[in-house]
């Protein structure tokens, strides 16, 4: 399944879910973000919880299929969010594009300083 697809899909169960008019207007547009964001952390924290992140703890194998899942539900959750506020699939494409490329050449990351 290419991108278009999984996007135009999730913006599909979005509106199954919530209704049409779910996200309309500037009221509506600010709840969706809240929520999505507030879902993403709680997915975040599941995922963090998955780790050795507690220094003091006995270390664990990381149970790889949880991590993974719990990664799949940050990016549905970062697409529905985006659903929202782009265009479409292009539009949020260009803007990751757009990121990468001032991630390339960013001055306060030390990866863009030549060590010499």
């Amino acid at each position: 399944m290419d991108f278009k697809s999984i996007y135009e899909r999730l913006a599909l169960l979005q509106e199954r879910a919530f209704g049409p008019n779910w996200a309309k207007g500037e009221e509506g547009l600010d709840t969706a973000l809240q929520e999505y964001a507030v879902l993403s952390i709680v997915e975040a924290v599941e995922l963090l919880l998955e780790t050795n992140f507690k220094k003091h703890k006995r270390k664990k194998i990381i149970d790889r299929e949880a991590a993974r899942k719990e990664i799949v539900d940050m990016f549905i959750y970062s697409v529905d969010a985006a659903t929202q506020i782009f265009d479409s699939h292009e539009d949020f494409l260009r803007e990751v594009v757009k990121k990468m490329d001032i991630n390339d050449t960013r001055k306060d990351w030390i990866i863009n300083h030549d060590p010499t």
